[in-house]
């Protein structure tokens, strides 16, 4: 059995054609523990890519608190950009933004063009390229709702994605005081001019915390336009995906002037995978809430962390590409209950286990990334939301592009008779044809060549 993956810094399944141009991929062959690169082709409207832009909509109000305002934060990474060499060896990729804020009547109101890049020296500071860019438009918006569109284009390929988001603008307030969204950031590293670099807090539009992001940084803002002299009480808590409510922080504020910020953070480095929503709440002190504003975010934790997730999951993933002998080594380790004698405990064994397991494929071993770790984990997510019977079971279809990818050609046609649709996928680089069977008609289809593909174990 071999697996294939696609070697590319850049880690979105699709971003390259076959230009010449397209240097960000590295083909090596292995069985069981080598890589075979495949470059993906055209994509169509049903595959899946990451996206490399993230928004938020911002509204708050001016220094006084008596009028509203917005800023949108545009974040662009340039882990899913093709980057080309350039004459003198360096490393660049290109891209435009196109912003358009619209009116609860479609119309236009505003637009702003961003083109710029990411340049690197060399081959390997473009591969391990780890920063992002960051952009604030601040509006100037009448009442009402609005729709924020951004298009953004690869300059370097033929790649355009269309993200978007809805705000509201509103001055007026029935009370004395207002608040503002929540914004949420996160520590990163900033180059300054002169080639060094600071720590500062940073709008984080993407909003994706836990592994590598541990520390959730919040920012909102209190108003109180006719600098009334009053006694607040606000309350920060966020809700897990199984919708328990856990306060993170509450406070009482009295104050006599115009604005006040809010900020802190918390720790989300042991938080469970999934989607949360942080939920700030304020009111005057003693009376019900009266305002009261939310924002979404996920946190990722690596997949193999057994803090989180069962040992059989995290192995019966590995099955597929996971030759004989080795699968026996993971099926007897699941088998054990019982700590070694130098009380390292079940648990402790199986992570090592688990990680060894990584290491010995990881292509770039002195490095923060194991490629094909993060390729396999993305096919699989892949796999899974276009040819899984269910969140955790793959079909026939779902294994191969676990397996080898993106194919570069689909084609169907019918088997004639009883015999329903046949699906053959094509993968030009490696000389390998896979042909499906919709045997039923109900859109299911099973591997039929070749017919020893998976093996068994």
């Amino acid at each position: 059995m071999v697996f294939y993956i696609n070697y590319a810094f850049a880690m979105s399944h699709r971003r390259y054609n076959r230009s010449s141009r397209r240097i960000f991929c590295l083909s090596i062959a292995f069985l069981l523990c080598l890589i075979c690169s495949k470059i993906a082709g055209q994509a169509d409207a049903q595959r899946v890519a990451n996206q490399f832009t993230e928004m938020v909509c911002w509204s708050a109000k001016n220094g006084d608190g008596r009028k509203s305002a917005a800023d949108i934060y545009l974040e662009i990474s340039p882990d899913d950009l093709v980057f080309v060499k350039n004459e003198d060896h360096s490393y660049t990729a290109n891209f435009e933004i196109d912003l358009s804020i619209l009116n609860q009547h479609q119309e236009t109101l505003f637009r702003k063009s961003i083109s710029e890049s990411f340049a690197a020296d060399t081959y390997e500071d473009a591969k391990n390229h780890q920063t992002s860019k960051l952009y604030k438009i601040p509006l100037s918006l009448p009442d009402g709702n609005f729709t924020a569109i951004a298009v953004t284009s690869d300059l370097n390929s033929d790649r355009t994605e269309k993200i978007s988001g809805v705000f509201t603008v509103k001055n007026e307030t029935a009370y004395n005081f207002d608040l503002s969204d929540v914004l949420l950031s996160r520590q990163q590293e900033v180059a300054l001019p002169d080639g060094k670099t600071v720590s500062s807090i940073l709008p984080y539009p993407t909003k994706i915390y836990g592994l590598g992001i541990s520390r959730l940084y919040y920012y909102f803002e209190i108003y109180n336009p006719e600098a009334v002299t009053d006694t607040l009480e606000y309350r920060i808590s966020y809700v897990t995906p199984d919708h328990q409510q856990v306060l993170v922080r509450k406070d009482k504020i009295k104050f006599d002037f115009h604005r006040m910020p809010i900020q802190g953070f918390f720790l989300s480095g042991n938080f469970a995978p999934g989607e949360y929503q942080l939920m700030v709440e304020m009111g005057a002190l003693g009376n019900h809430i009266q305002f009261a504003r939310q924002t979404n975010f996920m946190v990722f934790q690596d997949p193999c962390d057994l803090r989180f997730r069962p040992f059989e999951a995290v192995a019966s993933e590995l099955k597929l590409i996971t030759g004989e002998e080795e699968w026996k080594e993971l099926a007897e380790i699941q088998q054990r209950i019982l700590g070694n004698p130098n009380g390292e405990t079940n648990i402790t064994r199986q992570q090592a286990a688990i990680e060894a397991y990584w290491e010995k494929r990881d292509p770039t071993p002195n490095t923060l990334r194991n490629e094909v770790k993060i390729e396999f984990y993305k096919r699989l997510n892949i796999a899974r939301q276009l040819y899984g019977f269910d969140e955790k079971t793959l079909t026939d279809r779902g294994k191969v592009f676990v397996l080898f990818g993106e194919p570069d050609e689909i084609s169907q046609n019918s088997a004639g008779g009883n015999g329903g649709s046949i699906e053959t996928w094509n993968y030009f680089e490696n000389s390998v044809e896979i042909v499906f069977q919709d045997r039923l008609g109900y859109g299911t289809y099973f591997l039929v060549w070749p017919d020893n593909l998976f093996g068994e174990k």
